[in-house]
């Protein structure tokens, strides 16, 4: 049995909203376009990039695929973190066979799926959503890193943007 790791399917970039961008932008002097809702969302989207690859691990929720071959157990276990719900479990290329689950069992670094009967097969395939937003900090951090991306984007100031110390601090990374 080979197992890959998980393939990011999709990512949940709504739970940084537009609107807490731009209440941060407002309570500086920063001027604000309210029709530049493209550049906040293309923003946002790089201020969770950002933030993940500072801190070498997702944060925001997303949808996970694993394929594992050469299967022929009654359960697996997937040593990650942050699952949320078994969306499809797709057998040499079949879907929709969430009705082989028995259980799924969730850990804090892992989860467990077990299986109604033993599965033998080329390649099978878990989707699963998973959700790491857990620290209120990282979501202070990613508004602090896309507004500092829009201030740049705008001209308004391009010191902070590459070594913003306040997003560090919030990402619990040593400065």
């Amino acid at each position: 049995m080979i197992i890959n790791k998980p393939k990011v399917l999709s990512k949940d970039y709504t739970v940084i909203s537009i609107n807490d961008i731009k209440r941060n932008l407002k309570s500086g002097t920063d001027y604000v376009d309210d029709d530049d809702d493209k550049l906040h969302e293309d923003n946002i989207k790089s201020g969770v990039d950002r933030c993940e690859k500072l801190i070498k691990s997702p944060i925001v929720p997303q949808t996970l695929s694993i394929t594992i071959y050469d299967f022929s157990e009654e359960e697996i276990v997937i040593d990650e973190s942050g699952f949320k719900n078994l969306q499809d479990i797709i057998v040499d290329g079949v879907s929709g066979n969430t009705g082989l689950v028995d259980y799924v069992v969730e850990r804090h670094t892992y989860f467990k799926v077990k299986l109604v009967s033993t599965i033998t097969c080329n390649t099978l395939e878990l989707v699963y959503d998973a959700d790491q937003m857990h620290n209120h900090d990282y979501k202070r951090a990613i508004i602090v890193c896309t507004s500092d991306m829009y201030d740049t984007d705008s001209s308004s100031y391009g010191y902070q943007t590459t070594d913003n110390k306040t997003v560090l601090r919030l990402l619990n990374i040593p400065v």
